[in-house]
């Protein structure tokens, strides 16, 4: 059962993302406080709905298949919540992250946020060990066409 959480506490956009999502404190139905959780938002993905769908079944599909996941959520933005956020972004570096935590209201993509990991340089091999586990997810991204996982070509060769 994939939990229904609200967003309670707006901590900041994350540094990366396609869809710049939010890092959120949530709170279960109840008022519990559950934890940090990372927001795709709904009015940053391409598709709206569609989109929020594809992220919460590619993480279901991917967790089936044993690749490791962080637990995901659907996560409720309220219109004051939005609007407060908006607000102190509009004038930001970012005016766009505004206008789409405005498009977020209601039920966004969340996973919890994971701490003791980091992004693997490009640049960097990946050591034989961690082969399997890096196929297996290269595999599923092609499988699931992931747009997160686009490799600039032109720029890796340095054609111009």
């Amino acid at each position: 059962m994939v939990p229904r959480l609200i967003a309670a506490q707006f901590h900041r956009f994350m540094g990366s993302g396609r869809t710049s999502p939010a890092l959120c404190g949530c709170e279960d139905e109840e008022g519990n406080r559950v934890g940090d959780v990372v927001v795709k938002l709904r009015g940053g993905l391409d598709h709206g709905w569609t989109g929020l769908l594809c992220e919460l079944l590619a993480s279901r599909l991917a967790s089936y298949f044993g690749i490791l996941v962080p637990d995901p959520a659907l996560v409720v933005i309220d219109a004051d919540f939005a609007e407060l956020v908006a607000s102190l972004e509009a004038t930001g570096p970012d005016p766009k992250r505004a206008e789409r935590m405005r498009k977020s209201v209601g039920l966004n993509f969340g996973s919890r946020q994971l701490s003791d990991v980091s992004t693997w340089p490009v640049d960097r091999a990946i050591p034989e060990a961690m082969w399997q586990g890096a196929t297996d997810v290269f595999t599923f991204d092609g499988l699931v066409q992931n747009p997160d996982r686009r490799f600039n070509l032109k720029r890796a060769v340095n054609l111009s």
